[in-house]
């Protein structure tokens, strides 16, 4: 409708293709792997990606991968004289294999991580005018952002580390991990003008929900003091975390303010203002969460 209704749409794909710079890894000799005695430990260096070079280095890039597509858009609508409304909202969609992702623990290949991700929001707000001097907006917002890590390694199993400068075997082992968030905002302002006064006071609540997982170590992590010992089969450590990692934490926030622009002259405007914030602890949708109790004896 002419004056009325006015609109706006976008879209953006992004394709960027590259190699990371190349890294050197510390890797067993032929004969230092065939001189693997311990069947555990044999077919723990087969399945985990191990690799030879009779120089002891083995040099490895990565590729440098992103692919985006983004949307947008918004409508504004003037209803009346004295009531406006808008709404727009936007899409970004995500993936990527960056260099810096590649290699984490290891400069091994298999060592890194993929992510692939969604992230959206969608505003809405309405202005109202009483009166010249009296003017109210309300204003409510979603955002979404959903990031998820997935290992790159073909064989999932435990991280092999060794403590006299040979390059970790197998995958990272703080994937797969992803959340999915969800933020939720509703704000209310008013605004009076009287004299050399601009007063203006809202409050504002906003909910965030988090439901993620981060599967750290739960494959375990096998530590050696040498490369000897790997072959002997004699391990230093081994550490393993167990039990469910999925989380749904909740929160909410109140914030109030008022503020009055004051022009004293001229040349001279005092901004005079008081804000209030309240964030409560998060919570847990099926109570998962502990703390220390340092009053406890």
């Amino acid at each position: 409708v002419k004056d009325k209704i006015f609109w706006l749409g976008t879209y953006e794909q992004t394709k960027v293709r590259g190699a990371g710079a190349a890294v050197i890894a510390t890797v067993p000799t032929p004969a230092q792997a065939a001189a693997i005695t311990d069947p555990t430990a044999k077919a723990l260096f087969a399945s985990s990606g191990g690799v030879t070079s009779p120089s002891g280095n083995v040099s490895n890039s990565a590729p440098n991968t992103t692919n985006t597509k983004a949307f947008s858009g918004r409508l504004d609508f003037n209803l009346t004289q004295k009531d406006t409304f808008f709404i727009r909202g936007g899409v970004l969609d995500q993936s990527s294999f960056a260099s810096s992702q590649a290699f984490i623990t290891s400069n091994l290949v298999g060592n890194g991580v993929s992510q692939v991700g969604r992230d959206a929001n969608i505003t809405t707000s309405y202005t109202h005018v009483f009166s010249p001097r009296l003017v109210n907006n309300f204003l409510a917002s979603y955002g979404r952002n959903s990031p998820y890590f997935t290992p790159t390694a073909k064989t999932l199993g435990p991280a092999i580390l060794f403590n006299d400068g040979f390059d970790a075997l197998g995958a990272w082992n703080g994937a797969p991990q992803g959340r999915v968030q969800n933020t939720f905002q509703y704000l209310d302002t008013i605004t009076y003008a009287i004299g050399t006064h601009t007063i203006k006071g809202g409050y504002e609540l906003n909910r965030i929900q988090s439901n993620g997982s981060f599967d750290s170590n739960v494959r375990g992590t096998l530590t050696f003091n040498s490369f000897a010992d790997f072959q002997a089969g004699n391990p230093l450590t081994y550490l393993q975390r167990f039990g469910n990692s999925v989380r749904g934490y909740r929160v909410w926030n109140n914030f109030a303010f008022v503020q009055d622009d004051w022009r004293v002259t001229r040349s001279l405007t005092l901004n005079l203002g008081l804000r209030v914030e309240v964030s409560n602890g998060a919570t847990e949708v099926n109570g998962l969460l502990s703390n220390l109790n340092l009053n406890s004896t």
